[in-house]
């Protein structure tokens, strides 16, 4: 099974499909779902000597607003092989503002049957004309007013039932979707508060002058309805806010860059498989954690995390990696789901220890009491 796939419907972004493949597989992506919506270079030629099947596949999608129809196939046919799949256009990467794998960054959400990030627009950076280079190079000016946080999805699979628009899911009954804060989104709406200070997609919507009148040409949105019927206003508009230069994402650029000098797909570290026995999966990560390999670690209890959600010392590992790479607030979401299910001596020194990292002594002092007094709780 997948821990992170990625899913998008795309139409002759020839130029900038193998940029987008390659960062995501840099931060963790497992698997590509691409949806060719009547490419005039099929995608499947384009990718042939780049990405072999095992890591994309390609399906060609023809008819009228076809979006919504591949996201929804998508969740059926390849749901199932996926723990979580993110829905993104070929304009917008995701961006973990802390962590270097958005698996690690997923990992704290695994309870819920969704994930929103916010949108981040980006403005042509003054191109007129199409620059050489890289997207995230080219374009480094973000609109200053981010005021109202559309959002896009990474969603567990078995939890989304269905698809309402390209923002939004419908999940099962006791399943929902919440932001990067963990406050539930409303079914009906497409953005949230939340600020993107753990996970932001960035936007390149309009690239350049140049490559936003093509995309009108060819017709680039696969939506129906007239709030997506974008005229070459929405460049002019963007254009003229104010923006701030924001060159976070390229902390990733040198990898990136090597990547596609390369001319091959970058390989990503998977794990081990989810069938094998805990003990194993457990003695894996400590071994990358003791070799200093803090992001292997954390991705092999990702995947322990497919099969076995129920052990605790799974969670209690994970707040002991999350509590060791600075992250208090994961770890302590973490302890939570330990504590939850089993009640271990191993998950209270490890409470203990997040209280004393946080200064709240007298709970860590209260642990020990608590343990002292209840001792036949704690295994």
């Amino acid at each position: 099974m997948h821990y992170l796939a990625l899913c998008c419907i795309a139409r002759d972004e020839d130029l900038f499909l193998k940029e987008w493949i390659t960062y995501h597989s840099l931060l963790g992506v497992e698997h590509f779902y691409i949806y060719d919506h009547c490419s005039n270079t099929p995608i499947s030629g384009l990718l042939s000597d780049f990405a072999d099947s095992a890591r994309v596949t390609v399906r060609r999608i023809q008819g009228e607003a076809m979006q919504i129809p591949a996201y929804d196939d998508c969740l059926q046919v390849f749901g199932p092989q996926c723990r979580w799949i993110g829905f993104l256009d070929v304009d917008e990467f995701a961006y973990p503002m802390h962590d270097n794998d958005l698996r690690v960054t997923l990992s704290e959400f695994e309870r819920y049957g969704g994930l929103a990030a916010t949108w981040h627009v980006f403005q042509s950076s003054g191109h007129l004309s199409r620059p050489r280079g890289l997207v995230l190079e080219n374009y480094t000016e973000a609109a200053k007013r981010q005021d109202a946080f559309l959002v896009k999805c990474f969603v567990d699979p078995a939890r989304a039932v269905g698809v309402t628009g390209p923002h939004t899911f419908i999940y099962a009954d006791g399943s929902w979707c919440v932001n990067e804060e963990h406050f539930p989104m409303s079914p009906d709406t497409q953005c949230t508060f939340a600020s993107g200070s753990l996970l932001r997609v960035h936007h390149y919507f309009t690239r350049s002058q140049q490559d936003f009148e093509e995309k009108l040409r060819r017709g680039h949105r696969g939506t129906a309805g007239a709030e997506y019927d974008y005229k070459m206003d929405y460049f002019y508009n963007i254009g003229s806010q104010i923006g701030v230069e924001d060159k976070k994402i390229w902390r990733f650029l040198p990898q990136l860059k090597t990547a596609m000098q390369s001319g091959e797909l970058p390989g990503v570290f998977t794990g081990f498989s989810e069938t094998l026995p805990f003990e194993q999966l457990m003695e894996a990560a400590m071994d990358f954690y003791s070799a200093g390999h803090t992001d292997k670690a954390q991705v092999c209890l990702c995947r322990a995390a497919i099969a076995h959600a129920g052990k605790a010392d799974l969670w209690t590992l994970r707040a002991m990696l999350a509590q060791a790479c600075g992250n208090l607030g994961r770890a302590r979401i973490f302890l939570e789901r330990s504590l939850l299910a089993e009640g271990t001596v191993t998950g209270l020194r490890q409470l203990k220890r997040f209280f004393a990292a946080v200064g709240r002594e007298r709970e860590a002092e209260a642990v020990d009491v608590m343990y002292d007094r209840y001792p036949e709780f704690f295994h």
